[in-house]
């Protein structure tokens, strides 16, 4: 009388059904430390039925090396909810099948802070233009004013008391403009207050430019007229 053994093996791992693509959310929680996000992954294997599957994830806070939370279960696929700090972490997603065989999926996720700031502006500045050598002759040439963007910060704020840079647009750069003959009289002007994640809100508010100097290099209305010449038909 004899005996047979006859093992059956398999070697063909578990196939991811998603992305494991980097992501980016955004928080808008007032206490500017977390922010909620939801994870998910999924595989499917040749042999094993769905639900007979095991995955164990692993999160890396702040992407150090270092892992923080690890857990696992049975199914092939997996949801992770929760409001994790601002900053960039890693999950690290693995399935097994009845045979041993594994998939293994890491995914970069970051929580952004959203809260944009509140932009509070005076009403309306003035500014009077300064004659100016521009070409280095010794000789004043033209008259100029330079006007910075915060000049009109009235008490500007961020809910997580990040610094601000005001400009006159959403450009961080456009923080100082120069205003000249061609801008007398009252503009209306945009303010930006732009956070430290490049968040940002606006006021609309106006600037007077004057020429007071006692210096005549703007052209005035009557310097634009062109009177008629006396013509004998």
């Amino acid at each position: 009388k004899f005996g047979q053994l006859i093992e059956i093996s398999n070697d063909v791992a578990p196939v991811l059904t998603s992305t494991c693509d980097d992501v980016t959310v955004c928080s808008f929680n007032n206490n500017c430390e977390t922010g909620p996000i939801t994870l998910s992954a999924s595989a499917t294997d040749d042999c094993t039925p769905d639900d007979m599957m095991r995955y164990t994830y692993y999160i890396d806070f702040n992407f150090d090396g270092v892992v923080d939370v690890e857990d696992s279960g049975a199914g092939s696929s997996v949801t992770v909810m929760g409001e994790f700090d601002l900053g960039t972490h890693e999950i690290t997603y693995v399935f097994r099948d009845l045979c041993g065989n594994s998939v293994t999926c890491s995914q970069l996720f970051t929580i952004e802070n959203c809260v944009g700031p509140t932009t509070v502006c005076h009403d309306g500045i003035s500014v009077g233009l300064v004659p100016m050598d521009t070409d280095g002759d010794e000789v004043l040439d033209d008259e100029m004013a330079i006007v910075c963007a915060k000049l009109f910060d009235a008490s500007s704020f961020h809910p997580c008391s990040d610094d601000l840079i005001f400009s006159f647009s959403e450009d961080p750069t456009d923080t100082c403009r120069t205003f000249a003959c061609d801008d007398i009289g009252m503009i209306d002007v945009n303010i930006y207050a732009i956070d430290e994640s490049g968040n940002s809100s606006f006021c609309t508010t106006t600037l007077e430019v004057e020429d007071n100097n006692d210096v005549d290099l703007c052209r005035g209305v009557e310097e634009c007229i062109v009177m008629p010449v006396d013509m004998t038909v």
